[in-house]
């Protein structure tokens, strides 16, 4: 008896997803929010309590939600090859079309002071990072990828 492989079981119909938000839980809500309203994200929403916080910032329809708890717990150092290393979400990017001019424009800003290195990676795009107030890293990437979305090269293992 023939059996269908695995992966010609599975559905190929296309959910109707988007990205909606990323969350993180911060210490110094206020340096926080000056931080990345000076990237370019908005406030849209706020919320608090006596415990806690929150806060929703859009940017181009991606939404960034941050919890600001009155006793939160203090948050490992690492250096960004240890944040890479360590299971679970590690970085967020944020995408230009002038990578070279983004990060002029982040220093005028005073969000960066020194020279940061721009890098071609490993998967074709240019990228440099950065840090918030509270040290989560935040990649700054110019893609000028096209794909073109081909189910059978998908599926082979990687």
């Amino acid at each position: 008896m023939d059996t269908v492989p695995e992966r010609e079981k599975r559905s190929y119909e296309k959910l109707n997803l988007t990205t909606h938000h990323i969350s993180m839980t911060v210490k110094d809500l206020d340096k926080v929010l000056k931080f990345y309203e000076s990237l370019g994200f908005e406030k849209i929403f706020h919320w608090k309590n006596n415990e806690l916080k929150i806060v929703h910032l859009t940017l181009n329809g991606f939404i960034l939600e941050i919890f600001s708890f009155k006793n939160s717990k203090d948050k490992r150092e690492f250096s960004l090859d240890e944040s890479l290393r360590e299971t679970g979400l590690n970085h967020f990017a944020l995408k230009t079309d002038d990578i070279f001019k983004t990060a002029e424009s982040l220093k005028k800003l005073g969000l960066i002071s020194e020279e940061v290195d721009i890098v071609k990676g490993r998967t074709g795009i240019l990228y440099f990072f950065i840090q918030d107030p509270e040290g989560n890293f935040i990649e700054i990437v110019q893609d000028n990828r096209k794909f073109i979305i081909e189910r059978e090269n998908c599926q082979k293992e990687i």
